[in-house]
């Protein structure tokens, strides 16, 4: 039973009483809160699931570039360009 059901019981019960009638309203407007309330959490839920799928496409971006560069450095150190910049660089230091 929602509050709705409750509301509509209240008033059968006492149609002419003025406090079971305010008593319905209220637990109208409760019920339509609570409506209200439910819809934001689906709204929220919804909204983070799509962050959420956005860093992972975010974090998956970043692997396969940071994938991209290793393989880079490799082919550069199998042609010797890789250990010509290391060397280099210790050389600075």
């Amino acid at each position: 039973m929602n509050a709705y059901e409750l509301a509509d019981f209240v008033e059968i019960s006492k149609p002419n009483d003025k406090t079971h009638q305010a008593i319905a309203t209220m637990l109208r407007q409760q019920q339509a809160e609570i409506e209200a309330l439910k819809e934001s959490v689906e709204m929220l839920k919804h909204a983070y699931c799509q962050r959420d799928n956005e860093v992972k496409k975010l974090k998956d971006e970043a692997k396969k570039a940071e994938q991209f560069y290793l393989d880079a450095f490799d082919r550069g150190k199998q042609i010797g360009y890789a250990e010509g910049m290391i060397s280099r660089k210790a050389q600075e230091k």
